[in-house]
């Protein structure tokens, strides 16, 4: 005690203010810190309740969008399987192409790519006919068939041997479904 009284007014106060520090830190780590860190976590639990109040009015607005998509992009749930579009879809060119005097020149495998939770299917087969028909097939296509007609790249092949030129036309066909994860 008789040491303190010998310190000067200027050392008291260092003394002091060093006190106030070591206090303030105390107070800090075992109090304060404690409440702040409860405090950011029961911000970010409101912020986890506020988002999952709105989620059956946010799921159903998804559905929707989901239903959209499909209906724009022709994409069918009630197909089971993935072959089940490409069969449908060669069931309908073979028969138009029977009733119609056309050539399916050739089907070819889809193609397929992968998005994230997308998958995209592109159908390409070639018809040999007159123009007429050709054109009336698109529109067919058009209406019936499960996905869109992307692209048609009509052109004519000159036979060489019998001097005949033919009209073809390659037809791309996509259709859009989700992938089941």
């Amino acid at each position: 005690m008789e040491r303190i009284r010998n310190l000067s007014w200027k050392q008291k106060n260092r003394l002091l203010l060093a006190g106030l520090l070591l206090t303030c830190w105390i107070m800090y780590s075992f109090a304060i810190s404690n409440t702040l860190e409860a405090k950011a976590v029961c911000d970010q639990l409101q912020l986890q309740i506020d988002s999952a109040s709105g989620a059956p009015e946010r799921i159903a607005e998804l559905q929707s969008e989901l239903q959209e998509l499909n209906a724009a992009t022709g994409s069918t749930e009630q197909l089971s399987s993935d072959s089940a579009v490409h069969e449908q879809l060669l069931n309908l060119v073979t028969e138009y192409c029977q009733a119609n005097n056309l050539v399916l020149r050739e089907f070819l495998l889809p193609i397929r790519y992968h998005q994230q939770e997308w998958l995209v299917e592109t159908h390409p087969f070639t018809i040999e006919g007159n123009f007429i028909a050709i054109v009336q097939l698109l529109d067919h296509l058009r209406k019936n068939v499960p996905g869109k007609v992307v692209s048609a790249d009509i052109h004519s092949k000159k036979d060489n041997k019998t001097k005949t030129v033919s009209l073809l036309v390659t037809i791309y066909v996509q259709n859009i479904s989700t992938t089941s994860t």
